[in-house]
C-alpha cells in the first residue's frame, strides 16, 4: 500500500501542515481508493510518533476529515486546533476517512466491519510512515489512537490490528481512548444501512 497522490490543497496552521491524501487499500479481493488528512509538524518538537483519529458515525462525504479538515472557516476549528497542537508536539496526526466518504471511489461504507475499518487505517498508517521513510523523515515509533461513536469503535479495531501486526508495522501502539459508544440516535446510519 504505496501512498498514491497527496492532494495539492495543503496549508499550515500553527506550526503544522494540513494535507489530504489517498491511498489504495485492498479489501475483500478488490482495491479501494480511500483518502484522510495527514497533519504534519514544522517545529522543532522531537519526534513522537503517529496519533490516528478516527472520527464518528457520518454520512455525508464532503463532511469527512479530508474534505473540511485542512480548509479554513470549515467549522471544524476545535479539531484543527486537537491537530495543530498534537502536531507541534512532534506527532504525525492521521485523521481517518471512513471507506466511501471523502475522496473515496468505493460506493458504501465499512461502518461497524471491524476488519475493513482496520485495514483501512493500517494501509493509511503504512503508505505515510513509508512516505515519511523514503523522505528522511523521522517519525517515531509510538502510535497513538483516538475516536468516538463509530470512530471508537474503529480504534479498537486498531488497536487490536496493531497487536496482531506490530512486529512488521514499525510501530508498538502505546495508548488508545475510545471516549463514546457507536451509537446513532437519529437513524441516519440505520437508513443508510
Amino acid at each position: 500500500d504505496l501512498l498514491k497522490a497527496r492532494a495539492a490543497a495543503t496549508g499550515s496552521v500553527g506550526g503544522a501542515r494540513f494535507g489530504q491524501i489517498t491511498f489504495n487499500v485492498g479489501l475483500r479481493g478488490r482495491e479501494w481508493r480511500a483518502s484522510g488528512l495527514h497533519v504534519s509538524p514544522l517545529g522543532t518538537a522531537p519526534p513522537r510518533g503517529l496519533f490516528i483519529h478516527s472520527h464518528g458515525s457520518m454520512s455525508a462525504r464532503y463532511l469527512a476529515p479530508s474534505m473540511v479538515g485542512y480548509a479554513a472557516g470549515d467549522g471544524t476549528a476545535t479539531m484543527r486546533a486537537l491537530y495543530a497542537t498534537l502536531s507541534q508536539l512532534g506527532y504525525h496526526v492521521l485523521a481517518l476517512d471512513d471507506l466511501g466518504l471523502g475522496l473515496s471511489d468505493a460506493a458504501h461504507q465499512a461502518y461497524m466491519l471491524h476488519d475493513d475499518v482496520a485495514a483501512v487505517a493500517l494501509s493509511m498508517l503504512r503508505a505515510v510512515r513509508c512516505e515519511l521513510l523514503a523522505s528522511g523523515v523521522a517519525v517515531g515509533r509510538q502510535l497513538h489512537a483516538m475516536g468516538g461513536s463509530h470512530g471508537g469503535y474503529e480504534t479498537a479495531a486498531i488497536q487490536r490490528r496493531v497487536q496482531a501486526e506490530a512486529g512488521w508495522l514499525g510501530v508498538g501502539i502505546v495508548g488508545s481512548f475510545m471516549h463514546a459508544p457507536p451509537l446513532d440516535a437519529s437513524g441516519v446510519m440505520l437508513d443508510l444501512l
